[in-house]
């Protein structure tokens, strides 16, 4: 398991780097990004909760990270956003 940073509201480098390689992430992830709407850990802000999923965490949670992942950080995916964003600014 990697444990990220809890000030942003956003994956980092490192808990982007770890479910690729295969590990589950304990992060601040807001709700408050339509962006991370889907990822299935959000607002995870209070100790004795992180203390919790630390030993507890649910068995599928890498799973659903990985999906997160590939939804919204493969090429493809970053791919088809610029084009979106571009063709917008046209």
């Amino acid at each position: 398991m990697a444990i990220d940073r809890f000030t942003l509201g956003s994956l980092g480098m490192v808990s982007l780097e770890a479910i690729a390689c295969g590990k589950p992430v304990l992060c601040y992830v807001s709700s408050d990004y339509p962006e991370s709407k889907n990822f299935p850990l959000k607002d995870l802000l209070a100790e004795e909760e992180i203390a919790e999923l630390i030993t507890n965490h649910p068995r599928d949670l890498w799973e659903k990270e990985h999906a997160y992942l590939k939804n919204h950080h493969e090429v493809d995916a970053v791919v088809s956003s610029f084009k979106s964003s571009y063709q917008e600014l046209l």
